[in-house]
This record gives structure tokens, sequence and C-alpha cells, in this order.
């Protein structure tokens, strides 16, 4: 074997040594990363618990930054119900698709829900306590209706309880259902059902399912 092979096959040896040895740097500093997001995302869990809602702001908003889709899905519960911050949908709405995307089950059910009382809102509005519509009921869903069910939908494959439940709800009663949205509606919401998610043993008690 010449010298020059030799050379050749050490310098390879010696780049995968290398490469190997900057791969498991990476993954230690991931896993780093991952515990101390995971540390901060339950001090804000602990203080927004505590109704110190401004502090967990705070904390989630740096959490966020830092990967947790937890902690983006908790910005989103904040801007939608105002806590310790105004409520903004639009913002709201930024974050659970965040989280959402990142494959995060709660965010993709907050997502659904949120989309779909922006569209039920848009041809109903309430008025002493009483919804009414506001000129004719659309014969197709708003875009917003698409919306709930597809980010629903992904919660509820995910084994999601609350949007199996949810599911159930949209596809049996929700515009414009047909015996196949029912039926799959029924589907889900027993699948919920079987699986102890009290809701919807109720729901398919009352409806006998």
């Amino acid at each position: 074997m010449n010298t020059t092979l030799l050379i050749c096959i050490f310098a390879i040896i010696v780049g995968v040594f290398f490469a190997v040895l900057i791969n498991i740097k990476k993954k230690k500093k991931r896993k780093e990363q991952s515990s101390q997001t995971k540390l901060l995302y339950a001090i804000a869990m602990k203080a927004f618990s505590s109704q110190k809602y401004e502090d967990a702001v705070k904390i989630f908003m740096f959490a966020g930054t830092q990967g947790s889709t937890e902690a983006m899905n908790m910005l989103g519960v904040c801007y939608e119900n105002g806590c310790g911050v105004p409520v903004l949908r639009d913002l709201a709405l930024k974050y659970y698709t965040l989280a959402a995307e990142a494959g995060n089950s709660d965010a993709q059910f907050n997502l659904g829900r949120l989309y779909y009382i922006i569209g039920n809102e848009k041809y109903r509005k309430n008025i002493g306590g009483v919804y009414v519509e506001i000129g004719p009921k659309p014969t197709e869903p708003y875009e917003e209706d698409v919306l709930a069910l597809k980010w629903m939908r992904l919660a509820a494959e995910q084994g999601s309880l609350k949007a199996q439940f949810g599911m159930g709800e949209l596809l049996m009663e929700g515009n414009g259902v047909d015996s196949a949205t029912y039926e799959e509606g029924r589907k889900w919401m027993k699948k919920a059902a079987s699986a102890g998610f009290k809701p919807a043993i109720d729901y398919v008690d009352a409806k006998k399912l």
C-alpha cells in the first residue's frame, strides 16, 4: 500500500471522527437548550397559575424564542383572553399558528377553535343574549370554518380528546352538514367518549349515538 493511499485513508478516518464529535456536541447542546426551555416554561406556567400574567407573558416570550411550542401556545391563550396583555386576536392567531405548524396539538386545537369562533361571528350577532343571523345564512362554509376543521382534525389525529370532541360537534352540528360529514363527526365523538372524555360521554348519552 503506497504512502498516498495511506494518507487518504487517514484523512477520511480523521474527518469522520471530527464529524461524529461535532454531531455529539450539537446533540448535547440541543438537549441542554431543551432542558432550559422546559424549566422556563414550568416557571412561566407557575406564574400564570398564580395569576401573575405579566410575568408569565415575559417568560413565555423568551421560552418561545428558544423554540418552545408550549410557550407559543400559551402566548396565544394570553392574547386571546387578555392575560397580562391586551386582547389581540391577530396575535393570538399568530402564536397559535406558529405552535400548531410545529406540531403542537394543543395549539392546533386552540387555532381551530378560534377560527370557528371568528367564522361564527361573521354571520351571527349577539343581541340581548340571543343569536340572530345577519342576512341569509351561507350555503358554503366560510374560510374560517374550513381552517377550523383543518386544525381541529390535525389535533384529533394526534390523539387530543378535546379536539376529537370538537370534531364531533363541528361535523355533526356545523354549517352545511350532510350525511357523510355527520357520520365522520359521530365517529370522532364516539372515539373521544370511548377514551373516557366526559363531555363526549355526556354528548353520546344525550344524543343516543
